[in-house]
């Protein structure tokens, strides 16, 4: 900002350009440790802005992708992503639509496990995170199978997909799971 108008770009696309640099080398340098590509960028995707965080959530999922409670967590959320990638979130998720039981149950068990995985995600407790949103998987799976999500009534449809964008948002703590899917 002290160099005014004499730099080619304004302070915060200069600011987000050495951001991306710096990103871009930590994907090389964590590559160059033996770390997935699909691994590193799901790091990057929540805390890009940290590195070291982020260069230690990398090491932490490579190390927890062989465990069974993984493949639940990452099956839970390719459920939910599924579906819910057609809907733009707004926020607004109106409790009293929540007629069906297990969609009540998922709202319960999502009320329950965000505070939960953002304490594990804070204390650096990765492999915990990621156990709490395997537990999810029952839930899912039985919400799946007993309520439609794509209901004829819109309102009802878009609080089921705000429903499971909240879910989502769970995961999100962790990692970008759709960036490990691919």
């Amino acid at each position: 900002e002290l160099y005014g108008g004499r730099l080619p770009r304004s302070a915060g696309e200069l600011a987000e350009a050495v951001g991306e640099f710096l990103r871009q080398r930590l994907r090389v340098l964590l590559g160059e440790q033996g770390l997935d590509a699909a691994v590193v960028e799901a790091a990057l995707a929540v805390a890009g802005d940290r590195p070291a965080e982020a260069a230690e959530r990398a090491r932490q999922l490579q190390a927890l992708l062989g465990e069974p409670f993984f493949e639940d967590a990452q099956t839970a959320f390719q459920r939910a992503y599924r579906l819910a990638r057609v809907h733009q979130p707004t926020g607004r998720l109106e409790v009293a639509l929540l007629q069906e039981p297990m969609e009540q149950a998922l709202w319960q068990e999502v009320q329950r496990l965000v505070p939960q995985v953002q304490e594990a995600v804070a204390r650096g407790e990765l492999a915990r995170a990621v156990q709490l949103l395997a537990g999810v998987r029952p839930v899912v799976d039985r919400f799946f199978d007993e309520v439609l999500v794509m209901a004829e009534d819109g309102r009802v449809r878009v609080n089921r997909l705000e429903l499971l964008h909240r879910l989502l948002r769970a995961f999100r703590e962790v990692a970008d799971f759709a960036a490990l899917a691919s």
